[in-house]
């Protein structure tokens, strides 16, 4: 049986600026997604262990990378976030 490739989306995640947390809430975001996805990268790459990530993130966002068979599922999923602004796609 063919494995169904699901087709990859490209996201920009920016949260809430200025807590010094920022690389906290980003795993977390990767976190709550990740049973949704059937992969799933990020960047910065390092956000769960180095919070020299959170200058990035606070002035570019978190960018994710993934596929996964409910894509709005996984969008509804970080939009609801308490600690995520906005997300947009591309």
């Amino acid at each position: 049986m063919k494995a169904v490739r699901h087709e990859e989306l490209t996201v920009r995640v920016v949260l809430k600026p200025n807590c010094g947390l920022e690389n906290t809430r980003a795993s977390l975001v990767m976190r709550r997604i990740a049973p949704l996805c059937d992969n799933l990268s990020c960047h910065p790459h390092s956000v769960k262990s180095d919070r020299s990530t959170i200058a990035f993130l606070r002035d570019h966002g978190l960018y994710l990378r993934f596929s996964s068979p409910t894509p709005e599922q996984v969008l509804l999923t970080i939009k609801s976030e308490a600690s995520v602004v906005c997300v947009t796609r591309g």
